[in-house]
């Protein structure tokens, strides 16, 4: 967030770019798994590796699930 905010000092692409997008900060997402030092949460489920992988149309090989 630092970078971002030095950039909008003298990057006009930058700030152009942030009139058309939302940006949305969220410091800790999950906080069980940082209170264990995990990245799983708190029921011990990984949510990246377990996370549903099934595309509803053609993906590129090797692309997507």
């Amino acid at each position: 967030m630092r970078a971002l905010l030095r950039r909008l000092e003298w990057d006009e692409l930058l700030r152009e770019q942030l009139r058309a997008i939302r940006l949305i900060f969220m410091p800790i997402v999950n906080p069980g798994g940082m209170a264990a030092q995990r990245r799983s949460n708190s029921n011990g489920v990984d949510l990246m590796r377990n996370a549903p992988q099934n595309a509803e149309g053609r993906v590129p090989f090797l692309a997507g699930g």
